[in-house]
């Protein structure tokens, strides 16, 4: 069993998750990294692996982010959970504070992938 700390990143824009994948194994190279590139595809991934953090778009095709946080907290429920978008909307900053979730705004940088990073030890 792995003792490493594991970070699934959910984004369906392939630019970010590499950029997120890039910033990620820079600054936490001892970290396992895992990609979704929806929230069906991270469900899917939770039913086999137990992410520690999770950070997830909140405007993909198919569900939301918001939808694909309540499923995976089935599969995940000691994993934090951070909102990493450009969405910034007054209502989404209330829903994912209502969950109990971290809010990171974009765009993908070193200082937002270190915000994000800082919810694994709160």
């Amino acid at each position: 069993m792995s003792t490493r700390n594991i970070y699934l990143f959910v984004d369906d824009s392939r630019v970010s998750r590499m950029k997120i994948r890039q910033i990620a194994a820079q600054s936490h190279p001892d970290w396992e990294l895992l990609e979704a590139a929806s929230g069906l595809e991270a469900h899917d991934m939770t039913r086999t692996v137990t992410p520690d953090l999770i950070s997830m778009d909140i405007n993909m095709p198919g569900i939301n982010g918001i939808e694909a946080i309540e499923e995976l907290r089935k599969n995940c429920p000691n994993a934090k959970i951070v909102l990493l978008s450009g969405n910034i909307q007054d209502d989404m900053r209330a829903r994912a504070q209502a969950l109990g979730l971290g809010f990171v705004e974009k765009p993908v940088t070193v200082e937002s992938i270190a915000k994000v990073m800082a919810h694994a030890r709160q």
